[in-house]
């Protein structure tokens, strides 16, 4: 995968997007802005297909990327500012997670310090920063998905980033297997986190 060529691609259907958020009149910027969601689409739906856990870092600067423009895009509509704020900070907490499980002891230390109750766990897994995110945010999508009647390339966004943001969680899970149970982590012990 060319990760330079994804974040490009990510990077200049997001500006379009933003551009025609703020275009009344101009037509041509306005189907531009179809377009570059089309276009996010698609890439996005390729990113959901990649099954390898040495991704996840990849797949989810492309979510942090899109959540940091849905923000910007979300300026001046209080409600939906806030939202999209959360989502940044959410993901940005789950972030510094993520490292952490990268290191065994490490992600063994913090999750001993906070995440031993049963209420914070789900299989046998900790809900740390970066679960509690992800879920989080697919539930933000799915609001905004059922907030009002979307034309198709928005609909179709949200459904590619909701789908996207499961990849990761799915991920993340087999990681977090690896990291607290290395003897029994196996790809196939991952929980899937759409049976719920």
């Amino acid at each position: 995968m060319d990760w330079g060529h994804c974040d490009r691609v990510a990077r200049e259907c997001c500006a379009t997007i933003n551009d025609a958020a703020r275009e009344t009149e101009d037509i041509t910027v306005i189907r531009e802005g179809v377009v570059a969601r089309k276009a996010l689409s698609e890439l996005l739906r390729d990113l959901a297909r990649i099954d390898d856990t040495d991704e996840i870092e990849n797949l989810f600067g492309i979510t942090q990327l899109i959540a940091g423009h849905d923000h910007l895009i979300a300026q001046g509509q209080p409600g939906y500012s806030a939202s999209t704020l959360a989502a940044v900070e959410q993901l940005n907490d789950g972030r510094k997670t993520l490292g952490w499980l990268r290191e065994p002891d490490v992600y063994k230390e913090y999750v001993a310090g906070v995440h031993t109750a049963a209420k914070y766990r789900k299989e046998g897994l900790p809900l740390d920063k970066m679960r509690q995110g992800l879920r989080s945010h697919i539930s933000r999508v799915a609001n905004a998905m059922g907030a009002m009647a979307l034309a198709e390339d928005r609909a179709e966004l949200y459904a590619c980033q909701r789908g996207l943001v499961r990849r990761i969680e799915r991920l993340y899970i087999r990681l977090q297997h690896r990291a607290l149970y290395p003897d029994n982590a196996r790809k196939t012990d991952a929980p899937n986190p759409d049976n719920r």
